[in-house]
């Protein structure tokens, strides 16, 4: 019997997986693609490796695990679709007005830039910090024109709520937003 190893690129996604009767043995400490690869070392060399990720995704961990001779299956598990009304709601957003943007993923800068075209609104926002949740996502933000103000450490969420804690409190143009 072969034993199933899994590993987790972070640790909310590792508690999904734990909820999902999943024993999770590895997580890296740098929560990106490169951090898993590292931590896997020559874990893989030899060994057939399922990837479950999303349509659009970047090819850096099959790249890597098949130039280490591991036999690699990738499973698209989801899609990120634009909803229908999400145009309108960033209207209305920006109407309302925006003290800072958080950036989970690449994905969802790309997508945040189809609801702007979309709406015929200047992408990136004019005097909206951007805040994202770790390199490969500012890296996105840089290449759409947004440089980042902030970026978390460690790259997952309470990271990401504590840099854009920082962002909004040294931000004297969010708080005369906020107030107007």
């Amino acid at each position: 019997a072969t034993l199933l190893k899994v590993a987790a690129i972070g640790p909310a996604t590792a508690a999904e997986a734990r909820k999902a009767q999943l024993a999770v043995t590895l997580v890296p400490d740098s929560y990106v693609a490169e951090g898993l690869l590292a931590s896997l070392g020559s874990q893989a060399a030899e060994k057939r490796v399922l990837i479950v990720r999303a349509a659009v995704a970047r090819d850096v961990i099959p790249d890597a695990l098949r130039a280490a001779d591991a036999r690699v299956d990738v499973v698209e598990a989801y899609r990120n679709v634009l909803p229908a009304p999400a145009p309108e709601q960033l209207r209305e957003a920006l109407q309302q007005g925006i003290d800072a943007a958080t950036f989970t993923s690449s994905s969802s800068v790309t997508q945040l830039k189809d609801a702007a075209e979309k709406a015929g609104i200047a992408f990136p926002f004019v005097h909206v910090p951007a805040v994202s949740i770790g390199p490969v996502t500012s890296q996105t933000l840089r290449e759409h024109g947004w440089e980042p103000a902030a970026e978390a450490n460690p790259s997952d969420i309470p990271g990401l709520v504590a840099a854009t804690a920082w962002t909004l409190a040294s931000s004297p143009a969010s708080v005369t937003r906020r107030h107007r």
